[in-house]
């Protein structure tokens, strides 16, 4: 027989055996721990009542904001037509409005998303500028039509994520068909910064009945989570799909499957802001996405014959449902009031925007905190 190499584990002392034996058994037990599945046995922290920032300022008309690490506010300011840093206290710290930060007067800023150093801006032209914070200037510019003619609607939902930017709203891949027929329909893509790798997550084919309702409630949300991943959801149903730290679809969940409801034609291109607000007031849709630890937090805005309410649906990482609860806001939501953005501040805040609307078209802002007490 030949010689047989001992590993070194089996070389060691008897004593240095134990002592690692142990050592790797503790790290087992706490990996166990860590990546189990939760069950309703697992009880999430619960939000102290909310109260209203920043509300001896100036009336704003922020139509969305994103906070960064250290406390900040950056916020789409449509009464200036700017976008604004706002320090923790509320005190504006930074206006940028065109040159150096963008390349030309920024046009109706809307919607935006943050990773690291990287801010991206959506403006009214559906044009997304890709901002670098330490350098104080835009390094991209996508068109909202990318090549392969792929058309985009990043006002409904966009997220810088590493390298890439993730499209949550439907888009369509050429002009999308009459409304008579049905269509396929690009539910989640992404694409590099440049815009030109276009990598498509999911597509489905909406019957042509549903299309204009499902278009009315087609905002899509996301987070990223602890394993380097991300969630996103859909607004109308509730599916929240998981991704890999690659991007690959893991599992998606319909956490709640909410009957798309009837718009006609007419309602879907009519600017008629009273049926707009009262369709959003009367039909039950998700307003938002969170990471709260190890849960994945579902915001979902339900009717009332007082005005709507806001619902917090907990989840483990598997998505199974574990609570929901509601929102603690100090003040109730009319049906004029429309929820813009939740995130979550770290270390421990949930914050929401929410933008009171008039007939006229204007709106005013007003922003929540609500304390995550562990």
């Amino acid at each position: 027989m030949g010689n047989i190499r001992r590993p070194k584990f089996a070389q060691a002392p008897l004593w240095g055996r134990t002592g690692l034996f142990l050592s790797l058994l503790i790290c087992g037990m706490f990996s166990f721990l860590a990546s189990r599945p939760l069950s309703a046995s697992d009880a999430p922290p619960r939000l102290s009542a909310a109260r209203r920032l920043f509300a001896g300022a100036a009336p704003a008309a922020w139509a969305d904001f994103v906070p960064d690490e250290e406390g900040n506010l950056w916020c789409s300011d449509v009464s200036r037509n700017a976008v604004v840093k706002l320090g923790p206290d509320g005190r504006v710290k930074r206006v940028a409005d065109g040159p150096p930060f963008f390349p030309h007067r920024l046009e109706g800023p809307r919607s935006f998303s943050l990773w690291g150093s990287l801010l991206a801006v959506e403006d009214f032209n559906r044009r997304i500028y890709v901002v670098d914070l330490l350098k104080g200037r835009t390094v991209r510019t996508l068109p909202s039509v990318l090549p392969g003619d792929v058309h985009t609607n990043p006002s409904a939902g966009f997220a810088l994520w590493k390298n890439r930017i993730l499209f949550l709203a439907p888009g369509f891949q050429g002009a999308p068909p009459p409304f008579q027929r049905p269509a396929e329909v690009l539910t989640l893509f992404s694409t590099d910064l440049e815009g030109l790798d276009l990598k498509i997550l999911r597509r489905e084919t909406w019957p042509a009945a549903e299309r204009p309702g499902r278009l009315y409630f087609g905002q899509g949300f996301s987070v990223f989570l602890p394993n380097g991943g991300a969630a996103v959801c859909s607004q109308l149903p509730a599916r929240v799909v998981l991704l890999s730290p690659k991007g690959e679809v893991l599992r998606e969940e319909l956490v709640e499957d909410i009957p798309v409801p009837s718009i006609s034609l007419e309602a879907l291109s009519a600017s008629d802001p009273a049926l707009e607000f009262e369709t959003l007031a009367r039909t039950p849709h998700v307003v938002g996405l969170l990471s709260v630890g190890r849960w994945i937090v579902l915001v979902l805005q339900r009717p009332s014959p007082n005005g709507p309410r806001l619902f917090l649906r907990w989840l483990s990482p598997s998505l199974e449902s574990l609570k929901e609860e509601e929102f603690p806001l100090p003040e109730a939501l009319s049906a004029w009031d429309i929820v813009a953005r939740v995130a979550f501040a770290p270390p421990s805040g949930v914050l929401v925007l929410v933008r009171r609307h008039s007939p006229s078209g204007d709106f005013q802002s007003r922003l929540f905190r609500s304390d995550i007490q562990w």
